[in-house]
């Protein structure tokens, strides 16, 4: 799956919709992971609560100044958790001002 949502919220949804029909092995690729914060957010937070380890590779774009730009992992596991479970947790950690 390639994503290019740039921001948080098209990220989050593009991962809760879309994460679960990749096959085990599957490629995840994020054209903005180093570039947008809020699309690393969404990442980091998606993989954590889903307990996602495998490693995320980063690569520079095509301009000088987007090192790191793009990140990649091959799916490891699937996700123990419904979309209305990741949500919620989402919503917890948007209340937790630590995270940010």
């Amino acid at each position: 799956m390639r994503m290019d949502g740039d921001l948080f919220e098209s990220t989050w949804d593009a991962l809760t919709n879309l994460y679960k029909n990749i096959s085990i092995g599957g490629y995840i690729i994020v054209d903005d992971y180093g570039d947008w914060i809020g699309c690393k957010k969404a990442v980091d937070w998606y993989r954590d609560f889903c307990g996602e380890s495998a490693p995320i590779s980063t690569f520079d774009g095509v301009w000088p100044n987007q090192k790191g730009k793009m990140g990649h992992w091959r799916k490891s596991k699937e996700c123990p958790l419904s979309i209305d479970e990741v949500n919620k947790l989402r919503r917890e950690r948007q209340q937790d001002k630590s995270f940010y």
